[in-house]
């Protein structure tokens, strides 16, 4: 019997709108990534947007947003490895070499969006801490949540230890903010009016940028790994009638605990602009950690108990389509933002302020739920899917609907 990737109807339907919901997210996150400098924006602890409507869209985007939407993608990440390792062995295959296929094939993926599309690529760091995965894959599901809880505490200690001597201290340094402003110009002025190649050149410049000073992200996500390869080994996803009382509080703590960390997020990064005071820096970072994962838990929670009802599952099955196509839409939101706001489309990169961005992401959504709609009704997957499946199993996968003739 041959090896195949799993069909359309096999699909749970939940995990679906959740990856449907968490699109919108991220591209509500990366909005600023798209349409600025804000990496080194951020360098410069610059306060960049002054209008007050501006900086209540900021403010909006970090607290439901920011670092709770990459958290979700990569929960789903260890979830799906689990899926994919017990469909692989009940065929009586190995999953080793299996799974690293597919993973080579996502850095491929990876590596031509981060350095030819967008820098702020999330796909090659997920092939790479991918294969940290395989070593999880008997082991049992409580030392899974342990090595998770393990993992997440260890930037939160490391953040502090960097902190601690200088809590009371100013954090300005005269070199640091000279070089970030020289950052900033380089970026508006390559990605406004560049070629493709000094584009590409600032993509790179960019990705590395982001990869060194964003290093303590690396246990997160593979904290967040291992609680979506807890969920599988738990087979929750698949029982959720039978786990009622875990997911709702796992909804009420990741709300009490969500919602006052991002609020905190909020409140010292803007403090940490006005004061220019490290322990606003440290309690930015933490919050970031904390409410990341909360606010996560929070969404996928609320998510799956709207799900339970029909007539939110019926409200709710607009964004299955768009999660069924997670890679194809991901794409798709970086070349179209790319092309929106990189010179060799309409070149408005730092020219759209904040809530001109809520606009975009208002219009570009909804056409990306009706491209999927309409993909998919001819289509068996979205077509970067199709390409990632054919290339894992070696053979070309059927790509369109059967005729109902």
């Amino acid at each position: 019997m041959s090896l195949q990737p799993i069909s359309p109807h096999e699909r749970i339907k939940t995990l679906d709108i959740i990856r449907g919901f968490a699109l919108l997210g991220i591209l509500v996150a990366n909005m600023a990534f798209f349409a600025s400098p804000i990496i080194y924006i951020h360098m410069a602890a610059v306060d960049w947007w002054e209008k007050a409507w501006d900086k209540w869209v900021l403010w909006v985007i970090q607290f439901c947003a920011e670092a709770k939407f990459f958290t979700m993608f990569s929960l789903l990440f260890g979830l799906g490895f689990i899926l994919f390792m017990e469909r692989t062995e009940a065929k009586g295959y190995s999953v080793v070499p299996l799974f690293s296929r597919r993973l080579v094939i996502l850095l491929s993926i990876g590596m031509i969006h981060a350095f030819f599309i967008w820098a702020g690529d999330i796909l090659l760091l997920y092939a790479v801490l991918g294969f940290a995965l395989l070593p999880f894959r008997h082991m049992s599901s409580k030392q899974v949540l342990t090595w998770a809880i393990g993992l997440w505490a260890v930037p939160l200690i490391l953040i502090t230890l960097l902190f601690a001597p200088g809590l009371g201290d100013e954090f300005a340094d005269p070199l640091w903010e000279e070089t970030a402003y020289r950052y900033i110009e380089r970026s508006i002025d390559v990605y406004s009016s560049g070629s493709f190649l000094d584009i590409t050149a600032q993509r790179f410049f960019d990705y590395l940028f982001l990869g060194i000073n964003s290093f303590l992200i690396i246990p997160l996500v593979l904290a967040m790994f291992l609680i979506g390869a807890y969920v599988g080994k738990r087979h929750i996803h698949h029982k959720l009638d039978q786990h009622q009382g875990l997911i709702q509080r796992t909804w009420w703590y990741s709300l009490l605990i969500g919602v006052p960390s991002a609020l905190l997020q909020v409140y010292s990064s803007e403090q940490m602009l006005t004061t220019g005071l490290m322990v606003y820096q440290w309690l930015s970072v933490v919050s970031v950690f904390i409410a990341g994962p909360a606010l996560c838990f929070f969404y996928i929670t609320s998510l799956i108990l709207l799900s339970q009802h029909r007539s939110w599952q019926l409200r709710l099955a607009f964004l299955a389509p768009v999660g069924r196509m997670a890679l194809s839409n991901y794409l798709l939101q970086s070349i179209v933002c790319t092309t929106l706001f990189y010179s060799y489309g309409f070149g408005l990169y730092n020219q759209v302020d904040p809530v001109l961005w809520v606009v975009i992401v208002a219009v570009l959504y909804p056409l990306q739920v009706w491209f999927s709609h309409v993909w998919l009704s001819r289509f068996r997957y979205g077509p970067v899917e199709w390409l990632w499946r054919s290339l894992t199993y070696r053979s070309w996968q059927p790509l369109k609907q059967p005729s109902n003739k």
